[in-house]
């Protein structure tokens, strides 16, 4: 018989709460609403943002680089990518990215 292992059920719990906190991106301090994996999916299906596949073919094409990181968000009356480049020469951006045309626009620097 093989030993039972044992945990405090506060880790458990706490491990329950913890790790949905972990996974959606923080919001930015009253800029946006970054959305969740569901709620991304259905506006790219509704046809309000391009797939981050298609940004990221559209920001390689004239930035070249690496993209670190993305997060779908609302800002105001529109969808944005909140986007985390890496270019070519090393430096690190922070793009927002209208997300109906993959238009650049601001830099978060």
């Amino acid at each position: 018989m093989l030993p039972a292992v044992k945990l405090p059920i506060t880790v458990l719990i706490l491990a329950c709460v913890v790790q949905p906190l972990l996974a959606q991106p923080a919001p930015r301090a009253g800029t946006a609403r970054c959305l969740s994996i569901r709620e991304a999916r259905a506006e790219v299906q509704k046809g309000h943002a391009l797939t981050l596949a298609r940004i990221k073919h559209v920001l390689e094409e004239n930035l070249g680089g690496d993209m670190l990181r993305a997060h779908l968000c609302e800002k105001g009356e529109r969808l944005v990518y909140h986007l985390t480049i890496l270019h070519k020469a090393g430096k690190v951006r922070m793009l927002v990215v209208d997300a109906a045309t993959g238009q650049i626009v601001a830099e978060d620097n």
